[in-house]
C-alpha cells in the first residue's frame, strides 16, 4: 500500500514491536522504520484528551517536536527529523485493540497531527487517514455451517473481538454482516417517507392491545420508565400462531400491521428482517464459541425457534417547525436495556445520537459508523452468560435539528426458553455456580410491553 501511495518518495514505518520494525526495514531497506512505546489506555481517553487540552499552550501545543514533550498523549521517542519531512500522507493503521486496557489509537492519531502541523516547507495540505478496525463478521459467516468452525483462524479472530467487546462494552460495531447495502439504504429511506405522511395516514395502522401491541405509534405514546420517548415507531414481532404457547402468548397474537404507503413496505421489511434473523444467528453461534462453549448452545431449546422484535424509529429534530412532531424534551428514548439476546440497529449515518453508559457510569455516544451495524446484548444473554456479558444501558438523546431514523431488529430466544445460566458459564464465574434466577422469556416481554404504552 505504502508503494502506491508513495512511490519513490520517503516512508517512514513505525510498530510498538522493535524486532518487526527491524524486520520490515531490512525487507523494504528503502524506507526507515522504528519502534515506538503505546502508554495509554483506551480506558483513560477522556482524562488524556481533557488534559491535552489544559495543556494545549505547552506541553501538548499542535506544532512542537514531540521529543522534547512530557505530552501524554503523543509519542514521545520519534527522532528529530521525523518532524522535519514534508509529509504528504500519513496513515494510522494500528495498535489494534479497543478494549479498556488496550493502548488504542489516540496516541498515533495526536502524533500525526502534530506531524502534519509541524513539517516544514512541501505541500500545504497533508492528509491523515485512519484505518478502520471495526469487526469484520465475515470471516465468522463464512464459516458458519462447519462443525468444525472454531478450529479456523479466521473464525478465531472474530471470536475473540466478540468476547472482548462483550465484556468490555456490551456493544460494538459489525461490517461484513451480508445485507446487501441497497437494502440496508432503502430501509431507512423508505421508513423516513412512512414518517413524513400526515398523522391521519399513519394512524392506520395504530398500535392497540387489539392488534396484539403491533403497529404505530405516535410521539409520546412509547413510555421508558414512567417518562414519554420523543418519538414515533411502528412495533412489529414474529407472529405467533393462537392458541401455540397459551395463556403466556395470548397478549402477543396478532398480525403485523403494515402500511400501504409507502408500496411494497411489507415486503422491503420482511425480506430484511429475515436477512437480520439469519445474521444474528450467525453471530450468536460466535457469541456461544466466545463464552467457551459449542456454536450451538443458542439453538434447540435456547433459541432454534428464535422470537424477534423489530422497532421501527422516526425521531423528531429538535428544531421541528411541526407542532405535531415538536418534542417536549430531548430525551428521544430513555435509558434502558434490551430484552432478549442481540439487537441489530440500523441508524442514520450523519446524526449521533445514541449513548451508552460506560463501566464508570459515563454516557458516550456511539457515532454512525455507515455501512455497519450497532450491536449490543440483552437481558437473556447476561443471564445465559451467568453475568460475564452485561446487559448495556443505553439511550438517545436529541440533539439534532434534523429528523433521524434507525430500525432496531431484537434477535430473542424462543418465546417460551426457560433461561438460566449455561453450564459452561456456571463454571466460570469464581465462588458462584450460578448468580441468576430461571428467567421465562415471554413472561419478561409481556411484563414489559404491558407497560411501555399509552394509548
Amino acid at each position: 500500500m505504502y508503494e502506491s501511495l508513495n512511490h519513490n518518495g520517503r516512508t517512514v514505518f513505525i510498530d510498538e514491536n522493535r524486532y518487526y520494525a527491524a524486520y520490515y526495514e531490512q525487507l523494504h531497506p528503502e524506507i526507515d522504520a522504528y519502534d515506538v512505546q503505546y502508554t495509554t489506555k483506551t480506558s483513560e481517553i477522556k482524562d488524556l484528551i481533557s488534559t491535552a487540552r489544559d495543556q494545549i499552550k505547552n506541553e501538548c501545543r499542535p506544532v512542537q517536536n514531540l521529543l522534547f514533550s512530557d505530552c501524554k498523549l503523543g509519542l514521545n521517542d520519534l527522532p528529530n527529523h521525523v518532524y522535519e519531512i514534508d509529509w504528504d500522507v500519513i496513515i494510522v493503521d494500528g495498535p489494534r485493540g479497543d478494549w479498556a486496557d488496550a493502548p488504542g489509537r489516540i496516541q498515533p492519531i495526536f502524533t500525526a497531527g502534530v506531524l502534519a502541523r509541524s513539517k516544514k516547507g512541501g505541500n500545504a495540505k497533508t492528509h491523515v487517514f485512519v484505518h478502520d478496525f471495526r469487526k469484520d463478521i465475515s470471516p465468522l459467516l463464512a464459516k458458519c455451517d462447519d462443525p468444525k468452525m472454531a478450529e479456523d483462524p479466521g473464525v478465531s479472530e472474530v471470536v475473540k473481538q466478540l468476547n472482548q467487546a462483550c465484556k468490555e462494552a456490551g456493544f460494538f460495531y459489525v461490517k461484513g454482516h451480508g445485507v446487501p447495502q441497497s437494502l440496508f439504504n432503502q430501509v431507512k429511506e423508505q421508513t423516513r417517507n412512512f414518517f413524513h405522511l400526515p398523522y391521519e395516514e399513519k394512524v392506520k395502522i395504530k398500535l392497540t392491545p387489539a392488534t396484539g401491541y403491533r403497529g404505530y405509534q405516535r410521539i409520546g405514546e412509547n413510555i421508558t420508565k414512567g417518562v414519554p420517548d420523543m418519538h414515533e415507531a411502528i412495533d412489529c414481532y414474529r407472529e405467533l400462531k393462537p392458541g401455540a404457547y397459551g395463556d403466556l402468548g395470548k397478549v402477543m397474537e396478532g398480525c403485523n400491521q403494515w402500511p400501504q404507503d409507502p408500496p411494497k413496505f411489507k415486503d422491503m421489511m420482511e425480506e430484511y428482517i429475515n436477512l437480520c434473523t439469519d445474521l444474528a444467528r450467525n453471530i450468536m453461534r460466535g457469541i456461544a464459541l466466545a463464552l467457551g462453549g459449542s456454536p450451538y448452545e443458542f439453538e434447540g431449546d435456547r433459541a432454534g425457534d428464535a422470537f424477534w422484535v423489530t422497532r421501527i424509529i422516526g425521531y423528531p429534530g429538535k428544531s421541528s417547525e411541526n407542532s405535531q412532531e415538536k418534542p417536549t424534551h430531548d430525551i428521544g428514548c430513555g435509558a434502558h436495556t434490551d430484552y432478549g439476546l442481540l439487537t441489530l440497529l440500523n441508524q442514520d449515518d450523519d446524526i449521533t445520537a445514541l449513548q451508552v453508559r460506560n463501566r464508570s457510569g459515563e454516557w458516550i455516544s456511539a457515532p454512525p459508523v455507515p455501512g455497519t451495524f450497532v450491536c449490543n446484548i440483552g437481558d437473556m444473554l447476561k443471564i445465559y452468560s451467568n453475568g460475564l456479558y452485561e446487559s448495556t444501558l443505553h439511550r438517545v438523546i436529541i440533539s439534532s435539528p434534523k429528523y433521524r431514523v434507525s430500525v432496531a431488529y431484537f434477535y430473542e430466544t424462543n418465546f417460551d426458553a426457560a433461561v438460566e445460566p449455561l453450564d459452561v458459564c456456571k463454571v466460570r464465574v469464581i465462588g458462584e455456580a450460578k448468580k441468576f434466577d430461571r428467567a421465562v422469556y415471554g413472561e419478561h416481554l409481556v411484563k414489559k410491553v404491558l407497560t411501555n404504552f399509552v394509548y
